[in-house]
């Protein structure tokens, strides 16, 4: 690897290295980087498939715009910044707090001081390695202990929006790594990160090492633009976070037509951004499944995938009758405005959607009950869910078979038998 294209991040090297019995353990490798959510992949171009696009940020208003994997300093220019953006669209000025927004940060004592200090113990009995924060000369570190021996490495960028948990990136002996344990903010407490459960392979004491591809594919799907020039990553010039143009492209020449159109208007046609509601599946493709896929070591194991598929939402959606014979009209953005946190959107407008498809219509009740009935077409409610909770019934919520046991609501949409059960049951009390 050229130590030159290495991303400027931290390069505290740790007094103690590991001894020649560990050799071993430093040469093997995983072949994918699993974070919290999904999986990090290089983004193709909409157009030709290729990893890198040299067109320009701007896009024309025939296709949604794919961004491209790393941007030139040029092309960072035409970038105008969320707060240009909303404030001519402040009905999406949400998204700028919501959980895409806020999937790279930096750490800090301020931010990440108190879950450093939290005591945690963490063992990998195959390999005899023990593992914990610490708070060490200012610096929030992971450190790895076996026997006498200790190596560290400082977490220096955090991955993910921390609504279920977070990983760590550091740099150990010079090399960007993925650090071995995580923060699950929803359980509140440290575990192993997802591909690196006890018992596999790791390729260095604290962590799984990275090659320059994984590196910068990790940071493109947590950037709006990732700017890379003279051959390095330039984080501090780069959109930290998925914000309005990470999805709609560069737009300086949008703002600068729209001014020109106020001048002028009907003279320019084109406003020059990306129209993705004109084409919701090809978006949803070129955009969600970008990042929201399934890492490759995940899909290549089917026994990994079926003990992990609530948490995939892309396979899971793909057995669903409901995408197969929607002959496309099923996309990733017919059930999720990415202006919105989908946590915090309502059951019941999920139901709606439900039968906005179905035939069936949710009519409105007294206030006293908080979810509308569900009727079929014939005039009768669903004999399965009166109140029409489609979604409780053929969307559960499931645990995914990993040692923290997150619960995930699994996007395989079916008759789940047990669920329907169990909800009919609950109505007859």
């Amino acid at each position: 690897m050229n130590r030159s294209s290495v991303p400027p991040v931290h390069k505290r090297r740790t007094a103690l290295r590991w001894g020649g019995g560990l050799t071993a353990l430093c040469l093997l490798a995983l072949p994918a980087i699993v974070l919290i959510v999904e999986g990090c992949a290089p983004r193709p171009n909409a157009a030709t498939g290729a990893l890198r696009n040299d067109g320009p940020a701007t896009a024309s208003t025939s296709e949604p715009v794919q961004p491209p994997r790393t941007v030139s300093r040029e092309e960072r220019a035409q970038f105008a910044g969320d707060r240009t953006c909303v404030s001519c669209h402040p009905q999406q000025a949400g998204q700028l707090k919501g959980f895409h927004a806020r999937t790279l940060s930096k750490v800090t004592l301020a931010n990440s001081r108190k879950i450093f200090q939290k005591p945690a113990r963490l063992v990998d009995p195959a390999l005899g390695i023990q593992y914990r924060p610490v708070v060490r000369n200012g610096l929030c570190m992971i450190e790895a202990r076996k026997g006498a021996e200790v190596a560290e490495s400082p977490a220096e960028f955090i991955l993910g929006s921390g609504r279920r948990g977070v990983t760590y990136l550091g740099t150990y002996l010079g090399q960007p790594t993925e650090l071995r344990i995580s923060y699950y903010h929803n359980l509140g407490r440290w575990d192993f990160t997802p591909s690196q459960q006890p018992g596999g392979l790791v390729t260095s004491a604290v962590g799984q090492r990275l090659d320059q591809e994984t590196v910068t594919a990790c940071f493109a799907c947590h950037t709006s633009a990732l700017v890379e020039a003279e051959g390095k990553l330039r984080l501090k010039e780069s959109i930290w976070g998925i914000g309005c143009e990470g999805c709609h492209g560069g737009g300086r020449a949008h703002v600068e037509a729209v001014r020109r159109n106020a001048n002028a208007p009907s003279k320019e046609a084109d406003l020059r951004i990306a129209r993705l509601g004109s084409d919701r599946q090809l978006a949803s493709q070129e955009l969600c499944v970008r990042c929201h896929q399934t890492p490759p070591d995940v899909m290549g194991n089917p026994l990994v995938l079926e003990a992990q598929l609530p948490r995939h939402p892309v396979p899971a959606l793909a057995r669903s009758r409901c995408f197969t014979e929607s002959q496309g009209r099923l996309t990733c953005l017919t059930c999720h405005d990415p202006h919105r946190n989908a946590a915090e959107v309502k059951q019941a407008e999920y139901n709606r959607i439900c039968a906005s498809c179905h035939g069936q219509t949710l009519k409105p009740e007294p206030a006293s009950r908080a979810v509308p009935r569900m009727e079929v077409s014939e005039g009768k409610p669903c004999p399965h869910q009166p109140k029409g909770d489609c979604v409780s019934c053929h969307m559960p919520s499931q645990v995914v078979e990993m040692p923290t046991r997150p619960k995930f609501r699994t996007h395989w949409i079916k008759v789940w038998a047990d669920a329907a059960r169990a909800r009919a049951s609950a109505g007859k009390r």
